[in-house]
């Protein structure tokens, strides 16, 4: 990799091996961004104006109040989004070989090693218009550890890609400390879902043991728990992705433990 590549900023990240990949903002998302921000606040502006000028004059005895509302959303919207894309405009991730560095504006770096990360969560929703024609879709993504938190979304260049590696990495060392307190008898939870190795599965007064689920599988951003016998159509555990952290440790463990209770009981059965 060519190491020119890399800001100077980095140069201060010593401790997590060679880079790998460099990650920045895109230029479109800036300009979009900066675009509906302007927007909403010239929006926010004009129905200010509308209101108290032109609205007033006509109508002198009916209430602004929907005017001054709409205005004070609109330019509140308006500000927050230029506010983060300016606050943001020099985010920048270099992926490492041991973890990734980030900053958000070129001074300060923040550092994640894979083995101190202990919540990934990821959140991808499709954008529909009138709910039917779709334009796209917004994600987010949070990484974790005991002492930082990173958020990023689809503004970073190849946020996929990044995504990828940063689960890839990390899996083995959530996975070691999820197992360990497993083992040591301890329920896990993930979000609203909650497993334990020898109660099974559960989510609020819902529950499974491993040995009533036939498999666990994500549909249509939905994490399922299906059991081998459907009372009713909506039997089984689910949630949403995005309400979900640590979804592959999740799936991973959970198919394990369906795996091992199933042969437990065809051996028995034998």
């Amino acid at each position: 990799m060519n190491q020119k590549s890399i800001d100077p900023v980095f140069q201060s990240v010593v401790d997590l091996g060679e880079p790998q990949a460099v990650y920045k903002q895109q230029k479109i998302a800036k300009f979009w961004r900066i675009l509906i921000g302007a927007i909403c606040i010239s929006g926010g502006f004009y129905a200010l104006y509308y209101g108290l000028v032109v609205y007033r004059n006509l109508r002198p005895n009916m209430s602004i109040t929907a005017f001054v509302f709409a205005a004070i959303l609109l330019l509140v919207f308006g500000i927050v989004a230029v506010g983060k894309t300016l606050l943001n405009w020099g985010e920048t991730v270099v992926l490492y070989r041991d973890g990734l560095a980030y900053t958000a504006d070129g001074s300060e770096v923040s550092s994640f090693r894979w083995s101190e990360i202990k919540l990934i969560k990821m959140s991808i929703v499709n954008v529909l218009v009138y709910g039917v024609v779709p334009t796209g879709s917004q994600q987010s993504y949070v990484i974790e550890t005991n002492k930082r938190r990173l958020k990023l979304d689809g503004a970073l260049s190849q946020v996929h890609e990044l995504i990828h590696h940063v689960r890839k990495n990390s899996f083995p060392h959530i996975a070691a400390i999820v197992r360990q307190k497993l083992d040591s008898g301890e329920s896990v939870k993930f979000g609203r879902i909650i497993i334990n190795k020898s109660d099974g599965v559960r989510r609020d007064a819902r529950k499974y043991r491993w040995n009533e689920v036939a498999q666990v599988k994500v549909v249509n951003g939905m994490i399922v728990f299906q059991p081998k016998k459907r009372v009713w159509i909506f039997s089984g555990i689910n949630d949403l992705v995005r309400n979900t952290p640590n979804l592959d440790i999740l799936l991973a463990i959970s198919d394990e433990m369906i795996k091992q209770n199933a042969s437990i009981s065809s051996s028995q059965q034998n």
